[in-house]
């Protein structure tokens, strides 16, 4: 494809032609796959895993937002470098945004960590004990607290609570952190 076909096919994407961009992406897959495939490979030395098929669509939306923005009427930058800078920029925030979520994810757990050693109130009652308190808070809790901290005393982690539930990791946490401070408050403790 000629610099006239492409500005031509460009322009077309501008005017929102669908089969357009079908054809643009189709033209530019190889290096979109080529930005994916290194930023996945850097993204796994991290800890990062599965990430590919994320990285290759915020690319593909890249591109989309690359031939939107392209100036068709200059000349010092062709469209192919201007679409990999694009696609380069993309993958690097994909990235810090899942390091981001690790880290918060490995804080949640830490910290979720820390509590169970912590939290003695349940794990020094017995079984009647504990059915009787989880009866009483009942009537404090929400439908969801409840379902929250029964799986949770029975021993789940946040993460098989928020599978179970459809929640997520943080949410799952809010919840048991808000149950703990319910129960400290009814029972008085510090």
């Amino acid at each position: 494809m000629d610099d006239a076909e492409l500005k031509e096919l460009l322009k077309s994407v501008k005017g929102g032609d669908e089969r357009s961009f079908e054809e643009l992406a189709a033209r530019y897959r190889p290096m979109l796959t080529s930005v994916a495939a290194s930023f996945d490979a850097t993204a796994k030395e991290n800890g990062i895993y599965g990430i590919f098929q994320d990285l290759y669509q915020e690319l593909t939306l890249s591109l989309f937002r690359a031939a939107k923005s392209f100036d068709t009427e200059q000349n010092k930058v062709t469209f192919g470098c201007y679409a990999k800078r694009c696609a380069g920029n993309c993958a690097v925030s994909v990235l810090r945004r899942h390091r981001s979520q690790k880290r918060r994810e490995e804080k949640i757990k830490s910290r979720l960590k820390k509590e169970q050693k912590s939290s003695s109130f349940f794990s020094e009652s017995t079984d009647s004990d504990r059915a009787s308190v989880l009866s009483k808070l009942g009537e404090i809790f929400s439908p969801y607290e409840y379902d929250v901290i029964s799986r949770y005393l029975d021993g789940m982690s946040v993460a098989d609570i928020a599978r179970d539930t459809g929640r997520s990791a943080k949410s799952v946490s809010n919840a048991v952190f808000r149950c703990k401070a319910k129960v400290r408050e009814l029972y008085g403790r510090e």
